[in-house]
């Protein structure tokens, strides 16, 4: 097929533009932000994982009061794609979404999403500085 020769040049120039260590910091960036918007959802919205092992960009979240089109239809109006429901393909998860954080996520972004979750599920904010950190010094690193 013509489009795999295509998806695999342009595999192989972004790899060969981010080296190995562009490559670590894109790692990195994935694994904060995607652990930073795990922690806020389940202590600002309610939104609790749903396994407890260790994740890399993508997490299972359940959503309180069967309340998961709600809340991806308030996340779509503010423009925010909030995640997949899984219950198309795993019927037992009716609850349960399905939320990915890369790189090109803002902390800002991320805070959006916790707070259309929030909203939705009726928790009280924390106080201002009570928000957590990516651990980066909550800075975007842009190339």
């Amino acid at each position: 097929c013509t489009n795999q020769g295509l998806m695999a040049l342009r595999a192989a120039v972004y790899l060969a533009a981010m080296g190995p260590e562009g490559l670590r910091r894109v790692a990195s960036l994935c694994l904060q932000r995607a652990h930073y918007a795990r922690q806020q959802l389940a202590a600002r919205a309610r939104l609790e994982p749903v396994f407890s092992a260790p994740t890399f960009k993508e997490f299972v979240v359940r959503v309180p009061g069967g309340q998961v089109e709600r809340l991806l239809e308030a996340a779509r109006q503010r423009g925010i794609l909030a995640g997949v429901p899984l219950r198309r393909w795993y019927p037992q998860w009716q609850d349960c979404l399905l939320v990915a954080v890369t790189e090109k996520r803002t902390k800002a972004e991320i805070d959006r999403l916790v707070e259309v979750a929030r909203m939705q599920t009726g928790k009280v904010a924390p106080a201002a500085g009570d928000r957590g950190s990516l651990g980066d010094g909550d800075q975007c690193e842009e190339r």
